[in-house]
């Protein structure tokens, strides 16, 4: 068995919320703050996650009956807070350029060393500065393997990552931005997702039992070590008809609302939603016809008024 020492955290090492990140998903360990009893149901368990989710707590199986359980703390280092400020802008050559703006709010208490963002697979197109923004210590690349899986929308097949990883001891501390990293691309904006991750994986001793590290591979969800926002990227051919990205907006809305990134009672989403449906019915945008009328609020509502300017042509404050 491969221990979870080596796995956790595979995606950005094996590699070279704008925008609210979302909540950690239920605990798949009980949790338990390190000091007295244990929760109810918890006998044989060795793994916990203190309240805050940010360090796993090891209880070590007991050495002899009268030396008491050794409990050793791990920082899982997900104690940052993302944002991804996204702005598309047409260029000669049918380009589009995509701008964003990583940042880490004030009340962070880790870094940032790594930013993954889902584009499709066989975008031929796709240009990513190796060095971008110049001298910054951040290097960009794009993967060119079908691996990465959409969180939340389910009509979009399997794309490829590009990413983004710190040099030179560059994280991105706590209350930092990093000037935009760039991606030029042929194809048009849809609503995507990109992945804030630490570059510290948790220390684990080797030497621990096969128990030990059978239950911590419940938290290799990558949901516990990273956050994924929502945000605009190349998803479009040129050629892709409008009622596709229409219909692609339309089933974001409620995924999004479902998980909180939007609210569907704002101005913005509730004419989003009229818009959307009257484009569906009709079958067709009609530019001189379909506008919006209200300015989006939010990082995400910022994102969907890219896609409705770029993509379809509707008219956004």
């Amino acid at each position: 068995m491969i221990r979870i020492g080596t796995r956790l955290f595979a995606s950005v090492l094996l590699s070279v919320q704008t925008l609210s990140a979302q909540e950690l998903p239920p605990a798949p360990v009980p949790i338990w703050s390190g000091k007295g009893d244990l929760p109810p149901n918890s006998a044989g368990h060795h793994v916990f996650l203190t309240p805050d989710r940010h360090t796993i707590l090891v209880r070590l199986p007991q050495e002899s009956p009268n030396v008491p359980p050794r409990v050793v703390s791990v920082p899982i280092h997900n104690d940052f807070r993302p944002s991804l400020a996204n702005a598309v802008y047409p260029e000669p050559s049918n380009l589009y350029r995509y701008e964003y703006r990583l940042s880490n709010g004030r009340d962070a208490k880790d870094d940032i060393g790594a930013l993954s963002l889902i584009v499709p697979a066989g975008d031929s197109s796709l240009r990513v500065p190796a060095d971008d923004p110049p001298g910054s210590g951040w290097a960009g690349a794009p993967a060119h393997v079908a691996v990465a899986k959409q969180p939340l929308f389910s009509d979009l097949p399997l794309g490829q990552y590009v990413l983004w990883v710190r040099r030179k001891d560059l994280e991105l501390k706590p209350g930092k931005s990093l000037d935009p990293l760039l991606v030029r691309s042929t194809y048009k904006p849809g609503l995507s997702a990109a992945w804030a991750a630490s570059i510290n994986p948790p220390d684990f001793d080797q030497s621990w039992p096969r128990e030990v590290f059978e239950q911590l591979e419940k938290l290799e969800d990558r949901q516990w070590r990273e956050k994924y926002m929502i945000t605009a990227a190349p998803m479009f051919p040129p050629d892709t008809p409008s009622i596709r990205i229409v219909k692609h907006l339309s089933m974001a809305v409620p995924e999004l609302a479902k998980h909180a990134l939007i609210d569907r009672a704002t101005p913005f989403i509730i004419d989003l939603e009229s818009v959307l449906q009257e484009v569906v019915n009709t079958g067709a945008v009609d530019p001189k016809k379909h506008a919006i009328s209200v300015r989006p609020r939010s990082e995400v509502e910022r994102a969907i008024a890219s896609v409705l300017r770029t993509s379809l042509g509707i008219k956004v404050p």
